[in-house]
């Protein structure tokens, strides 16, 4: 080998010269790379032969059978075939650790513990995320409910300080303008839209809306205007499909003017005002029992899966004081500091103090002095 080595080497040198001479660097290194690649190929090859010859030693130290020449001339072709077919890239104990594949090892119950328990930490977490984001939109439906029903008492606080007079005033407001026809033009389409929407939901059958049919309408709806806001706020909310019902007459094309009597403005605005929060919370109110039962069960739901992400923790001596929560940890130090105020003081006074006292003259009692003794 070595010889065939020094051979190459001289053969590469040889034709280095000739490169020289001929003056081609390009062809001095593209003849040096083939004769590298062509020593490279020859050790890869003596390496190959050598790996199975040592195989072959092993067989035959193991197991007195015949060798492989006896094998080939009692008739045993199969050998020499198996020889030659051997993989060359095949991983050899002499290879382990060179560039070869790692053995296969077999999964230890450690590992198969880990992918076990991980899938289900994993499905756990995500059924916590998905009851809390659950629980967050509830939890603002439910504020949204509540923010309408404030609206709605608000409207009906500002409905309740409607003075009676009040609302006789806009009845005699109204019964003059339909009473007469050119004045019945003339009355402003918000009015009027108001007034069907009370028609609605005070369910008043009205056959036309003429100027006759509204103020017969009028006259019913203002006959008692001392009992007229009790009775608007006294109403409970209407259903979703009923509620739907009084959209047309809160979306008037044009906006209010003011007009010269004050108290109907007053009462346009009140009325306006509470129509408008009753027909919102109208439309909400199938949802507000729903949502609240909902919330309750994804509530506790959700309570038990933290309690059972709590129990999985293990709790150890050392993190004691961190699992303890802050309202217990809280009341056992107040309770020992009342302890503490109740007990008395058992502290000796310093020489340094008594004499101080005795300077300024200050006469110790027996219950004193026996303390500080």
């Amino acid at each position: 080998m070595a010889q065939e080595f020094k051979t190459c080497k001289l053969q590469s040198m040889e034709g280095a010269e000739q490169c020289a001479e001929r003056g081609g660097w390009d062809q001095l290194w593209s003849a040096q790379s083939e004769r590298v690649a062509e020593i490279q190929r020859r050790l890869q090859s003596a390496c190959r032969d050598a790996a199975s010859l040592s195989d072959l030693k092993d067989g035959a130290s193991d197991s007195p059978e015949p060798s492989c020449g006896h094998k080939a001339q009692q008739g045993y072709p199969h050998v020499e075939a198996q020889v030659k077919v051997t993989n060359p890239c095949q991983a050899v104990p002499a290879d382990e650790g060179a560039g070869s594949y790692p053995p296969e090892t077999a999964p230890s119950a450690g590992a198969s513990d880990s992918t076990v328990e991980v899938p289900q930490a994993i499905v756990h977490h995500e059924e916590i995320t998905n009851v809390s984001n659950e629980v967050l939109r509830l939890r603002l439906l439910k504020s949204q409910h509540e923010e309408l029903k404030s609206q709605l008492c608000r409207a009906e606080s500002h409905l309740r300080r409607l003075s009676p007079h009040a609302v006789f005033q806009l009845r005699s407001y109204l019964e003059k303008h339909f009473r007469e026809p050119g004045l019945a033009m003339q009355l402003q389409e918000p009015i009027v839209r108001l007034l069907q929407c009370l028609f609605a939901v005070f369910k008043m059958e009205v056959s036309s809306f003429t100027a006759e049919a509204m103020l017969s309408g009028v006259r019913k709806l203002f006959r008692d205007p001392h009992s007229f806001t009790s009775k608007l706020c006294s109403m409970p909310p209407f259903s979703t499909e009923e509620a739907k019902k009084l959209a047309p007459f809160l979306t008037s094309g044009s906006q209010f003017r003011r007009v010269r009597e004050k108290e109907v403005n007053e009462c346009h605005d009140a009325l306006h005002t509470w129509l408008s929060a009753f027909y919102t919370y109208s439309s909400v109110s199938d949802q507000v029992a729903v949502t609240l039962h909902q919330l309750e069960g994804q509530e506790l739901l959700l309570h038990r899966l933290n309690n059972q992400d709590l129990q999985s923790v293990p709790n150890t001596g050392g993190h004691l004081a961190d699992s303890v929560p802050c309202g217990v940890a809280l009341r056992s130090a107040n309770s020992a500091t009342g302890v503490a105020k109740n007990q008395p003081a058992r502290a000796a006074a310093s020489p340094l103090s008594r004499s101080r006292r005795a300077l300024q003259g200050i006469t110790a009692t027996p219950g004193t002095r026996r303390n500080a003794l």
